[in-house]
């Protein structure tokens, strides 16, 4: 069984927690004024639209995760962790790559297709 420690017992780790669920807030806010001012302008939701939703939620599962890895031993020495949680760790930091980088790719392709959705003409697209 998973050993958990207090997730704020070291002050650097509540300092990360705290700043990567602030920085996921404003993102959840610009993400939802995106598609508050689609349905202002009356405008389609298109693939660049739904890269962004998929890339935030890659982004919550990765929060998640990380307040998940504080609970099983982040911040403290490999000595002083369990067995059972370093398996647990290791296994996370598998997940947690695969996550980052759909959230990534997600993020980029939501980059063309905007690029895509701006320049509507082939010679715009091959200029840019």
């Amino acid at each position: 069984m998973v050993h958990l420690y207090d997730a704020f017992a070291f002050p650097i780790v509540r300092d990360q927690l705290i700043a990567n669920t602030v920085l996921v807030a404003f993102a959840t806010v610009a993400l939802v004024l995106r598609f508050v001012s689609r349905h202002i302008r009356q405008s389609n939701i298109w693939w660049d639209d739904g890269c962004c939703v998929g890339s935030m939620l890659h982004t919550y599962g990765m929060l998640a995760m990380h307040y998940h890895y504080a609970r099983v031993g982040m911040r403290r020495h490999v000595t002083e962790i369990p067995g059972e949680n370093m398996v647990a760790i290791l296994k996370m930091l598998i997940v947690y790559q695969v996550v980052y980088y759909n959230a990534m790719v997600l993020a980029k392709l939501s980059y063309l297709f905007f690029y895509l959705r701006i320049f509507v003409t082939k010679g715009f697209r091959i200029a840019a």
